[in-house]
């Protein structure tokens, strides 16, 4: 059965709200007939919020209160003054240690916090509040990947890169936190754990997905933080979760460079955009003059992407899309990386460049092999199928069935590949992550 969802970006802040912010409108085509319903735009998982409407379905005095009330309790006893207080009080005590309620989001007392999850943390673990968080790590939920010593290190060089003074961090916290002092940034993020380690003035809560502030303050903090901008280029460093909707990441981007430009006219908005190198075609349809960078991001708490032993075969597959020119990118102080003379920029070892293509086509780390059939660069283990006039593994069968020939096997054979790309990209997307 083959599925495919459509989102509306129209009118986004009149659409109904869920605890997250206003839904979206989705459309599911399946088999011919299509469904039009509203949904959260963080969690698709019913058990993280359950919120759906029919679109068109009459809305109820009953369940629009029941609406508010689930906005209600979720927002209960998260005020960002309050929760902050219980951070400034242990700093007054000077105590070596302490404990933090990750159910809460407060350093407390454990004696008063039994039932729910604690752990205890150094104090000098509060200048990295990252290390204080549990990061989260259930995929179908807001599963959360620190990055690792490298890469961090990479991406603060990255971010300064032609002087930057304005930084907006977002689902970046350990980025957020390395920055110099002398940097005029800004911490957003969906978690509201941060809520008691960060002060108002370096974060606000914040759903990238949908552009909502959950609370006046962190809106008010934002708009200040554009208005403070010290020139007319800022930096935008976003790492959202794997499976989220790119248009809904672009859409948050587009909001932010038009607020921008209302306060400055003429200025810029540099994209860093974390994201798997499976997904630059998706990011090259939103138009935002994204460019991939053969950098591999990889993660401390995730074994797949940690580009250590243990991981994937070919290593993290996370790259950076940005709209610097990755010729002013610095290359890497390793040897996984060197300078391309004909690209003029740094690309990994193992990416060659094709005098046909006129680039360095690798996506994934390995080499690839120019095929004159198709006019296109391929991986090094695939071969050109003269039935289905596409290059894919030897080992894959083209006929569907024995008694296929000609045609219909070719087409059978597209429709089978095209079968494999989708579903290696939905197994891909469900993994999903933040940091």
């Amino acid at each position: 059965m083959f599925k495919k969802t459509e989102i509306d970006l129209k009118n986004i802040d009149q659409n109904p709200r869920c605890p997250h912010g206003p839904t979206i409108l989705f459309t599911d085509h399946i088999r011919g007939k299509k469904r039009k319903y509203f949904s959260c735009s963080a969690y698709r998982d019913k058990k993280f919020c359950n919120f759906y409407h029919e679109y068109g379905e009459k809305i109820s005095e009953n369940k629009r209160f029941k609406w508010e009330e689930s906005v209600n309790e979720y927002l209960k006893d998260k005020d960002h003054t309050d929760q902050y207080q219980s951070y400034e009080n242990f700093k007054l005590k000077s105590q070596v240690s302490g404990s933090f309620c990750q159910t809460c989001g407060i350093i407390c007392d454990k004696s008063e916090h039994m039932s729910h999850h604690v752990t205890e943390f150094r104090s000098s673990d509060l200048k990295y509040p990252s290390k204080i968080i549990k990061a989260k790590s259930d995929n179908k939920k807001e599963a959360q990947y620190f990055f690792t010593k490298e890469t961090l290190n990479y991406l603060v060089e990255v971010t300064l890169t032609g002087a930057t003074t304005d930084v907006l961090c977002i689902g970046t916290p350990t980025l957020f936190e390395a920055l110099p002092a002398d940097v005029n940034k800004l911490f957003l993020d969906i978690d509201f754990r941060y809520l008691g380690l960060f002060s108002p003035a370096e974060f606000c809560w914040f759903n990238m997905l949908n552009f909502h502030f959950f609370n006046s303050s962190s809106e008010l903090r934002y708009q200040s933080f554009l208005r403070q901008t010290k020139s007319s280029r800022v930096t935008v460093v976003l790492d959202p979760p794997f499976g989220a909707r790119p248009e809904l990441v672009k859409e948050t981007i587009s909001r932010l460079g038009a607020h921008l430009e209302n306060i400055r006219h003429g200025a810029e908005i540099r994209i860093i955009w974390i994201f798997p190198y499976f997904m630059e075609r998706k990011l090259k349809e939103l138009d935002l003059g994204l460019n991939m960078c053969d950098f591999r991001v990889a993660y401390v708490n995730h074994k797949e992407f940690s580009g250590q032993d243990g991981g994937r075969k070919h290593g993290s597959p996370v790259r950076f899309f940005t709209s610097i020119p990755l010729r002013e990118l610095p290359k890497p102080d390793c040897d996984e990386y060197i300078l391309c003379e004909d690209c003029d920029y740094f690309v990994s070892r193992t990416n060659k460049h094709c005098k046909l293509c006129n680039a360095c086509t690798s996506k994934d780390g390995r080499p690839y092999t120019h095929c004159m059939r198709c006019g296109r660069c391929v991986k090094e283990t695939y071969a050109h199928c003269g039935q289905c006039s596409t290059c894919h593994l030897p080992s894959y069968a083209c006929n569907s069935t024995s008694s296929a020939t000609g045609p219909r096997s070719g087409q059978n054979c597209a429709n089978n590949l095209a079968g494999l790309k989708r579903s290696a990209t939905q197994k891909n997307q469900r993994k999903r992550k933040k940091r």
